[in-house]
C-alpha cells in the first residue's frame, strides 16, 4: 500500500528569495502544510539582466537551498526536500535548437511562437523566459516523481509554485485535496 501525500514543487529563478520570499513560504505553505514533501528546481544564475519582471541584479541562487532548513523547523524529518537546479549553460546545451526554431518560425511575416498581441513582450526573450519556465516546471515534476518512486509514495495533491513570488495568503493543500 503506497503512502498518500502531497507535494510542493517549486521552481524558476530564485530572485529576492531570502528576504521577501522565504518568509512568505514559512508563513503561508509550510506552517500550513504538515504532510507534504517538497521538490525544488531552479537556475543556478547569479546576475539577471533588467526585463519585464524587474529590474535585474544580482541573485544568490544559494539562498533557496535555506527552503531545507524551515521545512526540517516546522517538519522535523517528516517531510522530503530535494533540489535539482540547471546552469545557463545547460539549458542552452539542452534546448538550444527548440529556442531557434521557436525564435525564428514565421508565418505571414510574423513570428509563429510569439504572443505579438501581448504589448509588453520582447523578441527573443519572452518566449526563450518561457521555455526555461517549461524545463524548470517538468525539472520539478521528473524530482517529485523519483522521489515517490524512491519512497513509495503517491502523492494526491501536487501545488507547482514559483520561487521568486511573495505568498500573501495561506495555500493550505489539504482544503483542495481530493482522492483520485
Amino acid at each position: 500500500q503506497q503512502q498518500k501525500r502531497c507535494a510542493i514543487n517549486f521552481f524558476g529563478l530564485p530572485r529576492a528569495f531570502k528576504a521577501l520570499v522565504l518568509p512568505s513560504i514559512v508563513k503561508n505553505v509550510i506552517e500550513v502544510n504538515s504532510a507534504c514533501d517538497y521538490y525544488i528546481h531552479y537556475y543556478y544564475k547569479t546576475e539577471e539582466d533588467a526585463g519585464r519582471s524587474g529590474q535585474g541584479g544580482s541573485i544568490d541562487p544559494n539562498e533557496i537551498q535555506l527552503l531545507r532548513k524551515e521545512v526540517e523547523k516546522y517538519h522535523g524529518d517528516r517531510s522530503i526536500v530535494e533540489f535539482t537546479f540547471d546552469t545557463e549553460e545547460d539549458f542552452w546545451k539542452r534546448y538550444e535548437a527548440l529556442v531557434q526554431t521557436i525564435r525564428t518560425t514565421k508565418v505571414d511575416s510574423k513570428y509563429l511562437y510569439f504572443p505579438w498581441r501581448a504589448r509588453t513582450y520582447h523578441h527573443p526573450v519572452t518566449t526563450d523566459n518561457i521555455v526555461k519556465m517549461w524545463h524548470s516546471i517538468q525539472s520539478a515534476w521528473q524530482l517529485m516523481e523519483h522521489g515517490a518512486k524512491e519512497h513509495g509514495i503517491y502523492y494526491n495533491t501536487v501545488a507547482m509554485l514559483r520561487s521568486d513570488v511573495v505568498y500573501l495568503t495561506p495555500i493550505d493543500l489539504t482544503e483542495r485535496s481530493q482522492d483520485v
